[in-house]
Order: C-alpha cells, then structure tokens, then sequence
C-alpha cells in the first residue's frame, strides 16, 4: 500500500477470522454467537448474534435470539397457568 507522502505500508489479512453479521435487523456487530434454540428434530435455531443481542439462558453456554428468548418465556408462561388452573 502506497501513501500520498511516499510512504508503504504492508496489509496482511490472511488468518484473522471474518464473522458473520449478526442477523438482528439494522445491526452490523460481529455475530459471534448463535441461537441455541431447538426448532425441530434436534437442530437449533443458528442465527448469528453479537455480543448485544444474544440472550443467555440459564444454562451456561446457551444463547438465543430475542424472538425464541420471548417465545421460551410465552410458552414457560402457558405451561404455568394450565398447571396452576
């Protein structure tokens, strides 16, 4: 890489890791993390999340997304109430 004053400069790319985006609408963080949540036979969700949008669970190590941590909790909830009834 050459500058205006003359200078050179070496850029090496090679090796760092490139993350994906995290895949929370209008957000370009790294998405470092993936939902953990169960969706069908076993598999999980895998939406890339940065740091900020992941939403840790109880158990260590386990993150989901904001739309299956308000699903988690909305069916958590209906299990409550028809025990309780």
């Amino acid at each position: 890489m050459k500058f205006r004053d003359g200078g050179r400069a070496i850029v090496c790319s090679r090796g760092g890791r490139r993350w994906p985006k995290c895949s929370v609408r209008g957000c370009s963080l790294p998405g470092r993390y993936q939902c953990d949540f169960l969706v069908v036979d076993g598999e999980t969700c895998d939406r890339y999340l940065c740091w900020t949008h992941r939403v840790r669970q109880r158990n260590p190590g386990v993150d989901y997304c904001p739309e299956h941590d308000r699903e988690a909790h909305e069916s958590f909830h209906q299990q409550l109430r028809a025990a309780l009834e």
